[in-house]
């Protein structure tokens, strides 16, 4: 009885599997949140932890093109890399760090920008033109920073 129940249980997990991948709700980036409601939570799970050369090579592969940019290090210690003209990545400790960058610039950008960003565990992409492609790689939480 119980191999039957075993059995019935993965049997159930496979449908269900099968109903998202053809809805296309698996891979399915959802609608950004506003920068002001973002919780060390929302971001926490969103996606693997990356270092700067993971989240460049991640971000070549979902925008494909190649980052010409060099890691370098602010003042605060965080990494972060220029890919283009419009597009910044920032790696971090952890996702409260994330977390307080986001507001930081939320908090610069309001009354006067907006911007959309993916955020993931320790890292942000902020204005990829390519956002949909780049959260089907790598994951992350869209987001909208500023108005």
């Amino acid at each position: 009885m119980i191999l039957f129940k075993s059995r019935r249980a993965g049997a159930i997990a496979v449908l269900a599997s099968l109903a998202l991948l053809s809805t296309g709700c698996a891979n399915e980036m959802p609608e950004p949140i506003s920068a002001g409601d973002l919780t060390t939570a929302d971001i926490k799970d969103s996606g693997d932890k990356l270092t700067p050369d993971e989240l460049v090579e991640k971000w070549e592969k979902g925008a494909g093109e190649t980052c010409a940019g060099d890691i370098n290090k602010d003042e605060d210690r965080d990494k972060f890399v220029e890919c283009s003209d419009a597009a910044i990545m920032w790696s971090f400790a952890d996702a409260n760090d994330t977390l307080e960058r986001v507001r930081l610039a939320h908090d610069q950008f309001q009354g006067f920008t907006t911007s959309d960003w993916l955020i993931g565990p320790n890292w942000i992409i902020n204005n990829p033109s390519n956002r949909e492609a780049l959260f089907k790689e790598i994951g992350g939480v869209p987001v909208t920073v500023g108005d």
